[in-house]
Parts: C-alpha cells; sequence; structure tokens
C-alpha cells in the first residue's frame, strides 16, 4: 500500500499520534481497516520506528452516535488505561489525540481470533486437543472476572475512575439495577413486553439486593462475551478483552450471568460462552479469591445464576430495542439497526415467560403453525398458501440475495446481501401479521411479545 492509499484523516490522525509521543521519524507504512464495530471504526496502523522495526497499532474513531448510556472517546481509552494498569489482558494504551473529526485512540496490536461462531467451531471440534484448550481458556477468563472484581481493583477505581464512573456505590446489586434502570429509561417507546420485564426485574433485584449485606459494588465490564473476547486457538491463551464502553459500578455475578447467558452461546451448548463448563470458569475466578469469598460466591451461583443470566436477556433486549431506535433512513448501518431492533422480542422472551409461569414461545410457535401455511422445499413453514404478488416478489427477492448472491461475495458486501434477505424475511413476516385481530387480547403483555415472535421467527 503506498502513502497516497491512505485515508487523509487517518494518516493526519496517525501524525498528531507520533507528534504526541514525540516519534515525528517513525514513517507510517500501511492502514488497513479491520471489520466489525458499528459504532466504532478500527484500523490496522503499522509503522516502522528509527531503527527499520516495524511497529503496529490499532486505531480506533467513532462512525456513528454511540448507544445511550455507552461511554465517549476519552472515558473508553481511561478505562483501558485503569485495565491495563491492573494487569489485565488489554492492549496497551499508547495515544488520544484530538483531530477535526473528533477524538482518536491509538492501541497497541494484538493477535488472536475474536469471531465467536469461528472461535466456537475451533473450541467445539471434540478433538482432545481443543476440550484441553476450552477448558483452560474458561479458567482464564474466570480469572480475568476475579482480577477485574477483586478488592484491589474496585479500590483502585474508586481513586482513578470517580470522573469516569462516578463514585462507588455502597452496594452491588442495587448499582446493577441502577444501570438497568437508566437504560431502559432510554428506550424511547419501549413495547409492553419489555416494561413488563424490567419491572418485574427491578423488583426481584431489589428483593435480592435485600438478602445480600456488605457488598459495595466492583467495575463490571457489562460486555464481557464472544466477540469482544480475543483469543489465540493455536496457543490457547486469552489475549485481549476488549470493548469496554459499557463498564460501569455493579455486581461480579451481572458479568458471570452476561458470559453465560443463552443469549451469548452462539449456538453452543456449554454455559459458559458455549464452550465452556461452569466449574471451570468458577476455578479460574477461586484462583483469584480467599476461602471465604470463593465460597460465597459459590453460594451465590448456586442460588442467582439464573437471575443475572435473564438480566443478561433483559439488558441485551434493552440495548436492542435501543440500537432499532439509533437507525437513520439511509445510513450505511441503518438496516442493520433496524434488524437488530425487532431481535429485541425473541431476548425477551425468556424473561417474560419466566415472570408470566408460560412458555410464551412455545405459544408462539403454536400460532403459526395454526395459520394458513404451505411447506416449501427446505421445509420451512409460514408462508400464506394465498400468497399476492407483491409477496412473491418479496420472497423471490430474498431468495435471490441468499442463494445467487451472497455465494457470490465476500467479507462485508457477502454480509450486506445476507443481511438484506434477512429483513425481506422480516417485512413479510410483519405483512403476514397485519390482519390478525388483537382487540380481544386478555394480557397485552403476552399478545405483544406473541405478535413480535411470530414476525422475528417467520420462515417463508
Amino acid at each position: 500500500m503506498s502513502l497516497k492509499d491512505i485515508d487523509a484523516s487517518v494518516g493526519s490522525a496517525v501524525a498528531a499520534a507520533l507528534a504526541q509521543l514525540s516519534c515525528q521519524d517513525w514513517q507510517l507504512l500501511g492502514a488497513t481497516r479491520l471489520s466489525g464495530g458499528a459504532i466504532n471504526q478500527n484500523f490496522l496502523i503499522e509503522l516502522q520506528d528509527e531503527q527499520a522495526q516495524t511497529i503496529r497499532w490499532v486505531m480506533r474513531r467513532g462512525q456513528s452516535a454511540g448507544i445511550p448510556g455507552t461511554h465517549g472517546r476519552a472515558d473508553e481509552y481511561t478505562l483501558f488505561e485503569f485495565a491495563h494498569a491492573l494487569g489485565l489482558t488489554v492492549p496497551k494504551p499508547i495515544a488520544l489525540v484530538q483531530t477535526d473529526d473528533g477524538l482518536v485512540s491509538f492501541f497497541e496490536f494484538r493477535s488472536g481470533q475474536a469471531d465467536g461462531r469461528k472461535l466456537l467451531q475451533w473450541l467445539g471440534a471434540g478433538y482432545e486437543a481443543s476440550a484441553q484448550t476450552a477448558q483452560a481458556l474458561t479458567r482464564q477468563l474466570g480469572a480475568e472476572l476475579g482480577r477485574l472484581h477483586s478488592v484491589k481493583a474496585s479500590e483502585l477505581a474508586a481513586q482513578t475512575l470517580a470522573k469516569t464512573l462516578g463514585p462507588r456505590p455502597a452496594h452491588s446489586i442495587e448499582a446493577a439495577m441502577v444501570l438497568v434502570g437508566k437504560s431502559f429509561a432510554c428506550v424511547r417507546q419501549p413495547t409492553s413486553y419489555l416494561t413488563y420485564a424490567t419491572e418485574q426485574m427491578l423488583q426481584e433485584g431489589r428483593e435480592l439486593a435485600a438478602q445480600l449485606t456488605d457488598s459495595a459494588a466492583s467495575v463490571c465490564h457489562n460486555d464481557f462475551r464472544l466477540g469482544n473476547l480475543m483469543m489465540d486457538p493455536e496457543s490457547g491463551r486469552l489475549t485481549a478483552v476488549l470493548d469496554w464502553e459499557f463498564a460501569a459500578w455493579g455486581d461480579v455475578m451481572a458479568d458471570i450471568g452476561w458470559l453465560t447467558a443463552p443469549c451469548w452461546r452462539f449456538g453452543g451448548t456449554k454455559p459458559v460462552a458455549g464452550f465452556g463448563e461452569l466449574d471451570d470458569l468458577v476455578s479460574g475466578l477461586s484462583s483469584t479469591m480467599d476461602v471465604t469469598e470463593a465460597q460465597g460466591l459459590r453460594t451465590r451461583l448456586q442460588n442467582e445464576l439464573a437471575f443475572w443470566q435473564r438480566y443478561a436477556h433483559l439488558r441485551w433486549a434493552i440495548i436492542a430495542a435501543q440500537q432499532g431506535e439509533r437507525a437513520v433512513q439511509g445510513d450505511v448501518e441503518a438496516l442493520e439497526l433496524v434488524i437488530t431492533g425487532c431481535m429485541s422480542a425473541s431476548l425477551a422472551e425468556p424473561v417474560v415467560s419466566h415472570y408470566k409461569g408460560q412458555d410464551i414461545a412455545r405459544m408462539a410457535k403454536a400460532t403459526i403453525t395454526t395459520t394458513s401455511t404451505t411447506t416449501g422445499a427446505d421445509g420451512s413453514a409460514g408462508v400464506s398458501s394465498d400468497r399476492s404478488t407483491a409477496d412473491r416478489l418479496l420472497a423471490e427477492a430474498a431468495a435471490h440475495l441468499k442463494l445467487h448472491l451472497a455465494p457470490q461475495l465476500s467479507g462485508a458486501q457477502k454480509y450486506s446481501a445476507l443481511m438484506a434477505a434477512n429483513a425481506i424475511r422480516l417485512a413479510r413476516g410483519a405483512s403476514s401479521c397485519a390482519s390478525i385481530d388483537r382487540s380481544a387480547a386478555t394480557d397485552q403483555v403476552i399478545e405483544d411479545l406473541v405478535f413480535d415472535l411470530r414476525i422475528w421467527s417467520f420462515k417463508g
């Protein structure tokens, strides 16, 4: 890559960082956009120092408005500095510079794989080596969480992160409830089921908090999952914990619940991120604690894990709703955000089903199978037997994108084609449900959730 091929704004940001570090003699060799990131753009920056050695950084800058309640660039950088000083497995912060396009941050480059499905495919391969690696990685994740939630980390955070996170709350569960309450308050038009789930969760959380005394808040990563955990399959090591935008005061169980929640298992069957066993995670956590702390954690896991997994589903459902509301018509990211917003129903379902004492997912499936449908060649159901010309056109357009166009593409272009096909599927689902009479609903929460689940699970 020649320098003329490098985005001018990237080049100027790198120059500002080099000037800040008094490294003006270093040369910029290349800048490559990295995959992922709906809110942020990440670039691999290759430099050559005065001794002709190649140095690699990651440059991070904003791409769109952040999710309500997340940290901005400066606070995120401060959180990385905190985590690095604590000895956690994070990239070393290099520089934070102001540019015409806003704040830009630089970090050391860490190699590894962060794609959740690819990691799960490798870790769940069934070979003895992959099983041993999965166990070792699960214990490393536990130890990483243990260090983050240690007394040492909490005391350091209280001293250094007061401006970023606010004062340290006296009660960890209450802090976690405040967080989800504030997040929900940022949803402009919440559904009835999201409102119900939040109200029930906050009530149960307050009851739990009353039972747990002498538990000051600790720093929660709040997005500790595959996708934000970079691993090296070759060495079987965790190489980086990324994306600290959601970090806040909370409870260690919130991070454990997020990592073990079904919604973050990427199709895997094991309780920890789809590939690990809970005992191995607890083993890693316990290695950072004394005997009394470890026993207390095991007791809480036995009594509270299901609650915190529901808490994870609710938080993700709220974030998905926020994402849907962030969409700006015509923006490059708008389609993905709208689809994410539609996902909120499936995320909230386990929470609502628990508090209602009913299997609402089964109810939604039963509703679908009792409507007039035909069965396609792939065995899918949900297409009206009296299909309109408009529906047939949409169905063929989706099939063309998925079956004919996408296989000829790769990377971001392939992802976009599949995403467009998925959006058409959801539009057809919404159209098929439009004529349903909902005026006689006896439970509006369940009725609304079943309706949205029918759209999300439409298989036409």
